[in-house]
């Protein structure tokens, strides 16, 4: 997934969050401190949003960040797995097995 994508998806999630919660552009503006154009530019995937601006978004819309995120980081997760080899999944899965303390 490019870059662009994940902008544009993420807008697409901010907008139907804010249709269906019957909020303008400009009043999740005045929620997030961000004026209506940069609402409409996140919206429209125009925009690069900063960490700050993405949980703003979500406190204001009711929903977690990873909700918002959630299919743009499955997608890159299982684009990252198809790209490994055998020998990177075995490694990968060493490293997340529980630690044993003696």
């Amino acid at each position: 997934m490019v870059v662009e994508d994940l902008y544009l998806h993420f807008g697409q999630r901010i907008k139907q969050q804010r249709r269906a919660q019957k909020l303008s552009q400009e009043q999740l503006g005045t929620l997030t401190s961000m004026g209506r154009p940069t609402v409409a530019a996140i919206e429209a995937g125009r925009q690069a949003v900063a960490l700050h601006q993405a949980v703003a978004l979500a406190n204001a819309l009711g929903v977690q960040l990873a909700e918002l995120l959630k299919e743009d980081v499955d997608q890159s997760l299982t684009d990252l797995a198809y790209g490994l080899e055998d020998d990177d999944l075995k490694a990968i899965s060493r490293l997340l097995e529980p630690r044993r303390t003696s």
